[in-house]
């Protein structure tokens, strides 16, 4: 902005630029332009930090326009006025407090993204002004004084317009760049803290490993699953906590994750008091770009549900023995579900005709005669309030036949299958 404005500058004395000081004030420039950054960046500013670091900005800007005019070679002197010259210190300062409150306030967009946008974009404008306010007021407070005839020096002010037009174009350049870059930083952070919720408030215990195994850092479920804190999880590898077979399997299935193809097994795994649990283990690659730098290995407690499976075989085994016991009784026996026969004994097959084969599956409707339909419903509504009496049926016989029979139903177990 300095070099744009000064080709506003109308002086009547031939001008030109020392390359080398215009260089020390671009660094100056870029010096405070990462020092505000940096301001910005942290994660609290106490309003002593925004002061001193105000001052300091504010300062660095001043000393970026001044060194500028240093920059200038003309046959004659440049004088300053005191008031002028603590005017444009004051704005520089009172702009760059308000610039480092302004970038540190507005880092994320709230809920409201059409305010926030409206704070940017004035803040921007006010940070413009404040500014643009400071060069003039230094400018104001420059007074050209000539100590040689115009004569003695050659006007020149095409490199005095090609320096100023250069570096506007390349500061819109490296602004085109800074932005853009602080966009792509801006996406990565935001995917970053993504990641990082999710490693860290995920129910399933996860640990990152390197390709020899080794941990690197678990998340707080982790410590949870074993029992230990956090920082004792490094001297407790996971694989540890298994029985040997485990343990190979586990390093098995680490060395073909770290080569690409993700992994998936239970194991049986021992916690700090002893406690045995069922977890199931997915291992995935960690691929950056195209390098695998590590191993996710993510453990979820199944314990829980290994013992309703557990639970669940034992009814089936006892359901099996059951039917095993009824099957050789001279009654017919029937067992239904949803209205459809999931079981039949021999006894029954040879009462229906039908075959224990034939009889699987078969709706129950198909079994009871027209003449029986009524009594039938009357007796599955007993069962609401308890089982059935015994009362006397027809069986609709595989060959169109009535078979009478006296019959009796109950629940058989909790979810109301019938017998």
């Amino acid at each position: 902005m300095h070099f744009t404005g000064m080709l506003a500058l109308d002086v009547p004395l031939p001008m030109h630029y020392n390359i080398p000081i215009v260089l020390i004030s671009l660094l100056i420039a870029v010096a405070v332009s990462g020092f505000a950054l940096w301001v910005a960046s942290r994660q609290t500013l106490a309003y002593r930090a925004l002061l001193i670091g105000g001052i300091c900005m504010g300062g660095g800007i001043a000393a970026m326009h001044y060194t500028g005019m240093a920059a200038m070679s003309i046959p004659g002197k440049i004088e300053y006025d005191p008031l002028w010259f603590a005017g444009s210190l004051v704005i520089a300062i009172g702009a760059s407090i308000a610039a480092l409150w302004l970038a540190f306030n507005l880092r994320s967009a709230p809920k409201n993204i059409g305010d926030w946008l409206a704070l940017k974009i004035g803040s921007a404008l006010i940070m413009g002004a404040a500014i643009a306010g400071m060069h003039y007021a230094g400018m104001a407070a420059a007074t050209f004084i000539s100590t040689s005839p115009v004569s003695e020096m050659a006007i020149d002010e095409t490199t005095t317009l090609l320096l100023g037009v250069g570096l506007s174009i390349a500061t819109l350049i490296i602004l085109g760049f800074v932005l853009l870059s602080a966009l792509v930083d801006q996406r990565l952070s935001t995917q970053t803290a993504t990641f990082e919720s999710l490693f860290v408030y995920s129910t399933d215990a996860i640990w990152e490993l390197d390709l020899q195994g080794t941990m690197r850092r678990a998340n707080p479920a982790a410590a949870q699953l074993l029992g230990y804190t956090l920082d004792k999880l490094p001297a407790h590898p996971i694989n540890t906590c298994m029985a040997d077979t485990d343990a190979e399997l586990f390093a098995a299935q680490l060395q073909q994750a770290a080569q690409g193809r993700p992994q998936q097994a239970e194991y049986t795994i021992t916690q700090r008091t002893g406690q045995h649990m069922f977890g199931q283990i997915t291992m995935v690659p960690i691929i950056i770009g195209a390098q695998i730098i590590g191993v996710f290995s993510i453990i979820r407690n199944i314990t829980a549900r290994r013992q309703a499976e557990q639970a669940l075989q034992q009814q089936r085994d006892l359901h099996e023995r059951l039917l095993m016991g009824i099957s050789n009784l001279g009654e017919g026996v029937l067992v239904i579900e949803d209205q459809q026969i999931i079981f039949a004994n021999d006894a029954f097959s040879r009462i229906s005709g039908y075959s224990q084969a034939e009889l699987q599956g078969l709706p129950l409707a198909t079994l009871v005669t027209p003449a029986d339909q009524a009594l039938a419903v009357l007796s599955l509504a007993e069962l609401t309030v308890g089982s059935s009496e015994r009362f006397e049926a027809g069986v609709q016989h595989k060959l169109g036949h009535r078979v009478p029979v006296e019959a009796a139903a109950q629940v058989l177990s909790a979810d109301h299958r019938l017998s």
